[in-house]
C-alpha cells in the first residue's frame, strides 16, 4: 500500500511494486489494471503504484530510488504517514543494484511486519539480516543522511502511467530546454530516458485497449462460449413418428401380465408390466426382465432419428415471456396440465481478463400431464410443437390410461 512521508520538508512516496525486465517495452498486464503511476530505477527496473490519482504523489519522489546505497542493504524504519498521520513500518531491501521484490513495502502491524521480514529473508540469496530503527526520529535521521546529492534531473520522479496531451507537451519542452541549456550529452541522455518511459506508457495503453477490444468481442458474440445443446435434439414430430408404431402397438395384456406404463424416448421404448393372477413367469412380455417379483421391464428398439435441429440459431429462440405465454396457451387449448421450470443462465469466467458473461439463452423443462388420447393418436399436436424453435420431446409416456409429454425448450 502506497504512503507519503516527509523527510527534510520534502515529500517521498513508499510502497512501490518493483519489476525487473530485459526490455522496457515488456510490462506485466497488471500494470494497466491496477496501477496508475510509475518510476524508474536505472534501465533494468521500474516501480508501479496505485494512488487513485492523488496529485500529491506526482509532487513527491520515490524514496527507494532517492537513497544512495552502494552495498546490499535491508532496513526496517518507523515513519509517519502524512496523509493519515499514523505510524507505519517501511521495509527497504536491495542488492547491489536492484530493489528486491518486497524491498519497498509498507506494514501496519507487527504481525504483518514479521511475516514480510521472513519472506524477504527467505528470498535473499545471502540471507541478509535487517537493521531496525525503533523510532521515527532515528529513521528520519538515518534516511536524511542517505539521500542522494541533489541533481538537476530528478531520477526519483514519479510519472503518471497514462500521460495527458498537456504533460506530453511539457516533456517535449523539457527536452528542448535541456538540449539548449545543459548541452548535447545530458540532453540526449534525458531524451532516451523519457523515450523509454513513453514506450512503457504506449505499451500499457496498447495492452489495455487490446483487452477492452477482446471483452467487447466476447460480449458481442457471447453465444460462441456456451453449448447450444438444442442443436443436437430431434424435432418433436420425428420423435412422435418413431414412437407411434411401437408404443401404440403394445398390447394391454401379454402372457397374463398387464401393461402398466410405456415410455418412449428418442433412443428407445421401455414398457412396464404388472403381474396378474395366473400370469406366466416362464414367458415374460417381450422377453423382458423380472425386476421385482410382481414387475417386468422390457426394452423395445425403435428406428434411428438422424435429423436434428442444427439449423436453429440462438437468435431464433423465443424470449422467455413469449415462450411462457405460448406454452400455457397450448396447455389451455389441449385441456391438459403443464409444469414449466426455467434453469438459471450459465456463467462463463475469463480469469485472465477478470471478466465473466452470462449465456444469452437458458434452458426450460416442461411436462404436460393428462394429455387427451385424441391428441396423442393424431400428429397435430407434434406438428404444432415442430414450429417452436428449439423445443424437443424427450419422452412420450403412457401410465395407467393417462398420457404425458416431457421435453426441453431453450429461450432468450
Amino acid at each position: 500500500m502506497n504512503r507519503l512521508v516527509l523527510i527534510n520538508k520534502k515529500l517521498y512516496a513508499v510502497g512501490f511494486s518493483w519489476h525487473s525486465i530485459s526490455s522496457k517495452k515488456q510490462i506485466p498486464q497488471s500494470c494497466t489494471e491496477y496501477f496508475d503511476v510509475i518510476t524508474l530505477n536505472g534501465k533494468q527496473q521500474f516501480g508501479t503504484a496505485l494512488t487513485d490519482k492523488n496529485e500529491q504523489f506526482l509532487k513527491a519522489s520515490c524514496l527507494a530510488t532517492a537513497m544512495d546505497f552502494d552495498e546490499p542493504f535491508f532496513g526496517v524504519f518507523k515513519l509517519i504517514d502524512t496523509i493519515e498521520n499514523k505510524e507505519i513500518y517501511w521495509l527497504f531491501a536491495k542488492d547491489k543494484e536492484n530493489i528486491l521484490g518486497l524491498g519497498d513495502f509498507v506494514c501496519h502491524s507487527q504481525e504483518e511486519l514479521q511475516k514480510t521480514i521472513e519472506t524477504i529473508k527467505s528470498f535473499s540469496a545471502k540471507g541478509i539480516e535487517p537493521i531496525f530503527f525503533d523510532t521515527a526520529e532515528e529513521s528520519l535521521d538515518f534516511l536524511s543522511k542517505q539521500l542522494k546529492t541533489k541533481k538537476f534531473f530528478n531520477n526519483s520522479k514519479i510519472h503518471p502511467l497514462y500521460r495527458s496531451k498537456k504533460q506530453t507537451k511539457q516533456i517535449k519542452t523539457i527536452i528542448l530546454t535541456s538540449l539548449v541549456f545543459i548541452g548535447f550529452f545530458f540532453g540526449v541522455m534525458r531524451y532516451l530516458d523519457i523515450r523509454s518511459l513513453k514506450q512503457l506508457q504506449e505499451a500499457a495503453l496498447f495492452s489495455k485497449q487490446s483487452m477492452e477490444n477482446k471483452i467487447a468481442d466476447i460480449r458481442q458474440n457471447s453465444q460462441k462460449y456456451f453449448p447450444m445443446n438444442w442443436k443436437k435434439n430431434n424435432y418433436p414430430l420425428d420423435v412422435y413418428n418413431v414412437c407411434k408404431p411401437v408404443l401404440f402397438s403394445l398390447p394391454v395384456n401379454e402372457f397374463g401380465w398387464a401393461l402398466e406404463k410405456g415410455v418412449c424416448t428418442p433412443k428407445e421404448i421401455t414398457s412396464y408390466w404388472k403381474h396378474e393372477k395366473q400370469a406366466s413367469f416362464i414367458n415374460l412380455p417381450f422377453n423382458g426382465e423380472l425386476t421385482k417379483p410382481q414387475e417386468v421391464t422390457a426394452k423395445h428398439e425403435i428406428a434411428e432419428i438422424k435429423l436434428v435441429q442444427s439449423g436453429v440459431s440462438h437468435s431464433q429462440l423465443l424470449h422467455q415471456e413469449e415462450a411462457t405465454k405460448l406454452m400455457y396457451q397450448l396447455t389451455q387449448n389441449m385441456g391438459a396440465n403443464l409444469t414449466l421450470t426455467f434453469d438459471k443462465k450459465d456463467v462463463k469466467e475469463f480469469k485472465e481478463l477478470k471478466f465473466s458473461i452470462q449465456a444469452p439463452f437458458l434452458k426450460a423443462k416442461y411436462e404436460w400431464k393428462s394429455v387427451p388420447s385424441s391428441l396423442i393418436l393424431s400428429d397435430s399436436l407434434f406438428q404444432a410443437l415442430n414450429s417452436i424453435p428449439s423445443l424437443s420431446v424427450q419422452a412420450i409416456e403412457y401410465n395407467n390410461g393417462q398420457w404425458s409429454v416431457k421435453g426441453d425448450l431453450y429461450v432468450q
